[in-house]
Order: structure tokens, then sequence, then C-alpha cells
């Protein structure tokens, strides 16, 4: 769970990981759910697929006229992007650069 400011809960946060496969889910507390009529920051809920080489896919979704969300994000363990399917559904793609602990 993360908090706001005032002490009250943000979203709850779940990572999983099960052979290879990382399974992000990120609920924002701060509202019910309902889905904005444009996306919206901080872009939940969201579907995460985790990619291997994230300057060629976000290339691949420019060239295809994918509208990027937000640009490239980096953090010490990865690099993400967000953006939208035709519906509105918000993607992220990320990129770890850390290997899972224990993976061969």
């Amino acid at each position: 769970i993360s908090w706001d400011e005032g002490g009250k809960p943000a979203g709850k946060y779940v990572f999983a990981s099960v052979r290879g496969l990382r399974l992000e889910l990120i609920q924002d507390a701060r509202a019910p759910f309902a889905r904005p009529s444009a996306p919206q920051r901080p872009y939940c809920p969201h579907v995460a697929v985790e990619t291997s080489d994230l300057e060629s896919a976000v290339a691949a979704l420019r060239a295809a006229g994918v509208p990027i969300l937000q640009q490239p994000s980096t953090i010490s363990e990865c690099v993400w992007v967000f953006f939208a399917d035709p519906d509105g559904n918000i993607l992220e793609l990320v990129q770890w650069f850390r290997e899972e602990s224990g993976k061969q």
C-alpha cells in the first residue's frame, strides 16, 4: 500500500513473478473505479508487459501511429512507457535492468 501526503491510502500494489513472467497490479485507492473519458495520470488501472528492448518497441508503436501517453521514464530498476489501445485501455511496456533473483 502507498500513502498520500495526508496519511490516507493512495494505492495498492502487487508485483508477482512466475517463471520469468512479471505481473504488476496497481489499484488507485483515491477514487472508485471508473474509466475516464481520456487517459489520465497515474494511468491506473493498466496492464504492464515486459520487453527486452523498450527502445525498439516504442519505435514500433510510434511507427504504427500509437499515441504515447508518457515518454519513457527510468528509475534504477527499469525503464517504462505508457500508451493506450484504441479502446482507451492503458498499457505499459517495461524493460527491467536486473535479472530476477535465481533466474537462469
